[in-house]
Parts: C-alpha cells; structure tokens; sequence
C-alpha cells in the first residue's frame, strides 16, 4: 500500500507533526531483555507501572490485535523561549505549553480516522507515553533518529526537544528503512553534566537519580543535590547537548507555544503561590499531575522558605 503510505505521512505533516515513519511490526526482543534487566536492577524505582505488562511492551500485537504496522510521529516543541527566572529556578521546557498527552492523542485520532478513510476495514490503536510499549525504539526502527546517551530520543533535525506518538495499524503498509547509526559520536556532555550522576553510562540510567524522577515520580518532596534548580522536571542532560543548540527556530505546534504567565513566573509569585492560580496557569499543561501542594514545596526547597 505504498499510495497510501506516502498520502498518511503527507496528513501526519498536515496535522503538524514533524516527522512522521512507518516501521513494520514485530516482536522486540533485544529492547525486551534489557528492560527485564533494567527491572531486575531496580532502575525504575517506584515506578510500579512499568513492572506490569512486561511482555506487552515489547510486541505490539498485545497491546492492539493483528497489529502489522506502526506509524511513529515526532512533534517539535523547543520554542526557544527562557523563563523570566532562569537563575533561580525551572520548570522543564516541555511542561510550558499545553499537555502533550492531549495535544498529540489528538492529532493521532485524526490521523486515525484519515486512516480508515483510505482502508475502510483498517483498525486502529492512537498511544502517547501512557501505553506499555517502546515509543522510542519505534521511532528509531521508522527511520526518525536515534536513542542517545542520555536514553532520550533524538533526531538530526529537531534534536531530543519533541514528543513521540505512534498509531498502530492492522494492515501492512510500506515501511521506512530503521535509522541505525547513533549519532552521538565521542560527545559525553550529558552524562558528564547529570549532576546526580543518573546517567550511569552512554545510554544506561538509573531513574531512582533522574531529577526528573525526583519531582515528578515520587510522591514525597526530596532535594537530590543543592546544585539543581528545577522544580518540576529537568532538562539538563538537553540543554548540554550539541543537537539542541540549533540558533534556527524550526516549526512547532502551536499548542506547545508557552503560557506567558509560566514564563514570566517570579520567584515571589511561586513563593505565595495559591491553589486557585496554580490551577489557573497550570491546569493544562502536564504540571497539574503533581498537584499544587507539593509543586509549592518543591519551590520553596528550591528558591528558599517564605
């Protein structure tokens, strides 16, 4: 169906995703063993979820009947704004806009329904970082980029700023060629500048370390190293890294354009910060999962008491 293929890619850019690849179905052994591993080592914390669905993760036929094609998807959101704050405190930079999980989920149920306009019988199955699957190992294997050391993924065009989602499909498609060269060469500069040493190694982490983990994951407020000043999420390891430093602003969806008034956020502002405004600036945005009480108290370890 190689009409078809070319007329999907041509709507997922339509929609505004950055790239779009078609990768053929099948069950992902090597990436299965490593997370086996990965479990084992108790890398992932208390991050009980990912403990169910073991083997779902890796075959996509378990999640979704008779799947015989994934379309992968990256959207763009580096918008190359700052926070007003920059010194004294962040929030990471895809928590800005508005929530991904939404924003893409639907896209893809757009992309969906075009879907099954060209192949009235074809079934298919949206998924946006929820669903127990390899979101990255799909990207890579529909030909968009690569996983880099810092284990998140990466693209030669948009960096590792970008969200992935992927439509499964019940019917064979026309696949793109894997992208098999990783592309971070000699360069450690994430790992070297992970300032709680989660990175372990090119490509291996620990999450009970990951900042990210920190302020997002565990229920209970803790400050990993007095050096980090993110509040919620981190960006560190992206920052540092060559394939971000593009000065180009390339094209991105415009419901990733940031809140204003979470740019302009002052530490006085966060300090006093009600539950009625923080459901106010961040009641979109992915920020509203950690709730308000404990994002207050994140600030307050950071930028100081009251």
């Amino acid at each position: 169906m190689i009409g078809h293929s070319n007329l999907i890619k041509q709507q997922a850019l339509a929609l505004g995703f950055s790239k779009v690849g078609i990768a053929k179905a099948e069950f992902l052994e090597e990436d299965y063993n490593y997370f086996l591993k990965y479990l084992k080592e108790g890398r992932h914390g208390k991050m009980a979820y990912l403990e169910r669905n073991q083997e779902v993760r890796a075959n996509p036929e378990l999640l979704f009947a008779n799947t015989k094609s994934v379309i992968a998807v990256v959207a763009n959101y580096n918008t190359f704004r700052e926070l007003k704050g920059r010194e004294d405190f962040q929030i990471a930079r895809y928590a800005w806009g508005k929530d991904y999980h939404v924003v893409i989920k639907n896209k893809l149920l757009q992309l969906g329904a075009f879907v099954q306009q060209l192949i009235p019988d074809a079934k298919t199955r949206s998924t946006v970082d929820t669903a127990p699957i390899f979101e990255k190992r799909w990207a890579q294997k529909a030909g968009l980029g690569w996983v880099g050391k810092n284990t998140l993924f990466l693209s030669p065009e948009f960096g590792s700023f970008s969200f992935i989602g992927l439509l499964l499909v019940d019917k064979e498609l026309e696949y793109d060629q894997p992208f098999e060269k990783n592309r971070c060469g000699s360069c450690t500069r994430c790992l070297d500048a992970c300032p709680t040493k989660a990175l372990q190694s090119a490509g291996e982490i620990n999450a009970v370390k990951c900042i990210s983990y920190s302020t997002i994951e565990q229920k209970t407020v803790t400050n990993p190293t007095q050096k980090v000043n993110f509040i919620y999420g981190c960006d560190i390891c992206q920052n540092v890294c060559p394939w971000n430093t593009s000065k180009h602003e390339l094209p991105y969806m415009p419901e990733f354009e940031p809140n204003p008034e979470i740019l302009n956020l002052t530490k006085e502002q966060l300090l006093s910060l009600s539950q009625e405004k923080f459901d106010e600036i961040f009641a979109e945005t992915p920020v509203k999962r950690v709730g308000w009480e404990r994002f207050k108290e994140r600030a307050r370890m950071v930028i100081g008491e009251e």
